[in-house]
């Protein structure tokens, strides 16, 4: 939301400038002899259409659902909905060019120009001078498959891909639960959410709980899915995925683009482990997992090659994603 009035221009401006300032926001996806092409723009000329309704829910969420085509210059695009009681700034941008990561970096940028444009002053410079496609080309260095074996880059990738050849071996082909219905012959996208709601205080005792035995909430959190997938027959060894900022290259904390991967926490439980033995289990289990990834997940599944089926994912069938909403503090477009 955007409280007091907005300088429609400024603003406008503003997103042009954070465009021109990460070059994954000018990059679409070509077709060029029946292949996909990246191609940076270099420049695009960003609108900022505004939309005046009486439902400023609906109106975000139509712009929300609109499709971008990933051939347009740019994959982001901005709407400013203005209600009877509310204004919102709805950006909406494909999962293709960034991650959550980015959409920090994308409104702080954003809040900075605009207070430049209405300052007259400069944006001030990007502090890391690393580009998405140096991180691209590091990456194809070490895992690509025509890299040169004798390479140090290329010696440090079959590290990692040892590493999970050892800590996947023997993985189960899928973890199953107790379920109402068959798994289909093909994944859909049908889903449900439940919400679930815990007391302050009571989440105030687990935390005591969980710093007593060394580990963090997200450590904790995964040991416990873990246990609960297993009390509905999951068995005893038990993989789910979580998402890595893919961030640990020098220079990539301020970078914008698709950098995420998918990491695949291992917990045994064998030989029915107190809760304690479970908290230090899954501590383990994320921090080799963590320590470990830099292995694009598509590539780990190249290299695992485990049996494949339309019907699930392969190497895990569920996941968990923790997010502190405490750290998503609201941001001032423009000071005081």
């Amino acid at each position: 939301g955007v409280d007091g009035p907005v300088d429609h221009a400024a603003l406008q401006a503003a997103i042009g400038d954070v465009v021109a300032r990460h070059p994954s926001l000018r990059t679409s996806f070509q077709e060029v002899d029946g292949l996909p092409v990246q191609v940076i723009a270099d420049h695009v000329d960003m609108q900022l259409p505004v939309i005046t309704t009486d439902s400023v829910d609906d109106a975000v969420a139509a712009a929300s659902a609109a499709i971008l085509p990933l051939t347009d210059p740019s994959l982001l695009r901005a709407h400013l909905v203005r209600g009877v009681d509310a204004t919102i700034l709805a950006l909406v941008i494909h999962h293709m060019v960034v991650d959550h990561g980015s959409i920090a970096l994308i409104v702080d940028d954003l809040a900075a120009a605009y207070r430049a444009r209405v300052g007259g002053t400069e944006l001030p410079a990007r502090i890391d001078g690393v580009e998405y496609a140096d991180v691209a080309v590091w990456q194809h260095r070490i895992f690509g498959l025509d890299t040169d074996p004798d390479s140090d880059a290329a010696r440090f990738g079959r590290d990692q891909i040892d590493f999970w050849r050892q800590r996947l071996d023997g993985l189960p082909d899928e973890i199953l639960v107790a379920a109402d219905r068959p798994r289909p012959e093909g994944l859909g996208q049908r889903g449900h959410v439940i919400d679930v709601e815990l007391a302050t205080d009571r989440y105030a005792e687990l935390k005591t709980v969980f710093a007593a035995n060394g580990v963090t909430d997200f450590m904790a959190l995964t040991g416990i899915w873990a246990a609960t997938l297993q009390s509905l027959g999951g068995g005893d060894d038990i993989a789910v995925g979580t998402p890595a900022a893919g961030r640990a290259v020098p220079g990539t904390a301020n970078l914008v683009g698709l950098l995420a991967n998918m990491v695949v926490l291992r917990t045994d439980l064998s030989g029915r482990p107190t809760l304690a033995e479970t908290l230090h289990r899954s501590r383990d289990a994320v921090l080799d997992a963590f320590s470990h990834q830099d292995v694009p997940i598509e590539r780990l599944v190249e290299a695992l090659n485990p049996r494949r089926t339309r019907a699930r994912n392969p190497l895990f069938q569920s996941m968990i994603h923790f997010r502190d909403a405490a750290g998503e503090a609201p941001v001032e477009l423009a000071d005081g």
